[in-house]
Formats: C-alpha cells, sequence, structure tokens
C-alpha cells in the first residue's frame, strides 16, 4: 500500500463514528468547570511566581487551598446574605403599633415617654416612643392611616405616593427603629439622642405641611 494511500485510510478511519465518539469529552459539567479553574489558577499563578510549578505537589496543593478559601468565602457570604433576606422580611411583618392605647396617645405623650425612657436609659422604649411620635404626626396631616395592623412597609407605600423625599426619609428612620426594636441592635444614648433630633425635625417638617380641606381628623383603631 502507497503512502497516499495509507494517509487516506487513516483520514477515513479516524473520521468515522466510533472512532469520534471514542475522543469526546465524557466529562461532567462540575468536571469540565474544575479543570478550567485549576487551569486558569495555575496559569495565573505562574505568570505571578517564577519559582510556581504547576502540576506539581506543592503547586496543586495551592491551587486547592486557594479555590477551598474562595469556596467558603462565596458559601459564608451566600449564608450572610439569605440571612439578611429573612430577617428584613421578618421585620417588615412587625407591626409598630401593638394596642390601641398607643394609637389613642397624641404624638408629644409619645414623645415625652420616649424622653423619659431616655433619660432612665432604656433606650429600645425610647426609640418605639419617637418612632410611634412620627407615625400619629404623619398620621394628623393625613399623610398615613394610623392602624394597628399596618406596617412600615404599609405606610412607607402610602407616603410615597404623595411625597417620595419624605417616604425616603421615613424609610430610614423606620430602619433604625426596626433594627433597633425587632433586630436586637444595640444602641448609645449618642444615637438615641441623634435619632429623637431627626423624629423632631421630621415632626416639624410634616407640621408646616397644609392639612387637607374636609380633614375630619380621628385615628381609627381597626
Amino acid at each position: 500500500m502507497s503512502n497516499d494511500n495509507a494517509k487516506e485510510k487513516l483520514i477515513e478511519i479516524t473520521e468515522r463514528e466510533e472512532y469520534q465518539v471514542y475522543y469526546e469529552d465524557h466529562r461532567s459539567f462540575l468536571e469540565r468547570i474544575w479543570n478550567q479553574v485549576t487551569s486558569w489558577l495555575n496559569n495565573l499563578l505562574s505568570q505571578m511566581f517564577d519559582s510556581f510549578e504547576a502540576g506539581s505537589t506543592a503547586g496543586s496543593t495551592i491551587v486547592y487551598t486557594i479555590i477551598g478559601v474562595l469556596v467558603l468565602a462565596f458559601m459564608i457570604g451566600l449564608v450572610l446574605l439569605t440571612t439578611n433576606i429573612i430577617r428584613k422580611q421578618q421585620v417588615r411583618r412587625q407591626r409598630p403599633f401593638q394596642s390601641t392605647a398607643e394609637l389613642e396617645w397624641d404624638y408629644k405623650k409619645h414623645l415625652h415617654a420616649g424622653k423619659e425612657a431616655m433619660d432612665n436609659e432604656r433606650y429600645r422604649v425610647a426609640t418605639r416612643h419617637f418612632f410611634l411620635a412620627l407615625l400619629l404626626q404623619l398620621d394628623t396631616k393625613q399623610l398615613v392611616k394610623a392602624k394597628k395592623w399596618k406596617t412600615n412597609w404599609d405606610y412607607f407605600d402610602e407616603i410615597r405616593h404623595t411625597n417620595q423625599t419624605l417616604a425616603d426619609d421615613f424609610d430610614q428612620l423606620a430602619l433604625f427603629f426596626d433594627r433597633v426594636t425587632y433586630g436586637e441592635q444595640s444602641t448609645t444614648l449618642s444615637s438615641i439622642q441623634d435619632y429623637y433630633e431627626k423624629i423632631l425635625n421630621k415632626i416639624e417638617e410634616i407640621d408646616r405641611i397644609r392639612e387637607p380641606k374636609g380633614n375630619e381628623g380621628g385615628i381609627t383603631n381597626d
């Protein structure tokens, strides 16, 4: 058989389906990803360090250690992100007003109770009274309808339909309230005093808003 014929025969054999199947990549998806990642790291480390030997025992150990650290960091980040999302969802379902009596107070009474609690270092209680005072002032100006069943998300949604800037400010004040009241966030005298000042300023700002005509007032308790 001539060399040309032999070459043609060899090409014919290699093009057969059964021959091609033999050389197909039978690795799983994860195996291919693993090989691509290790190959990329080997190339990167080889470029960064002249002494690095890809494929050696020491080199493989370094690559596996880096991958392990990255996977661990990813898992920790995923857990923290998931926990944060779940916590936020739980907080959003919380209702600021826990009783009818809290709704029946006016905002000045809540401010006074909050100030007393702050002076006695009961910062979580103080935060609660300050925030309820804000909600009652918003109700007075008919920017929200204060009710026991509503959450802060409900109030935010009401406010943003008429005043997006005010809604954004309310969201920040509500976030501090949620973290301290439900999220077990510790607070200090300095931070609660700062919160108190922000609440007072916002109440004064809301007070300058003209009350809609036909306001028959009254906070409903349902």
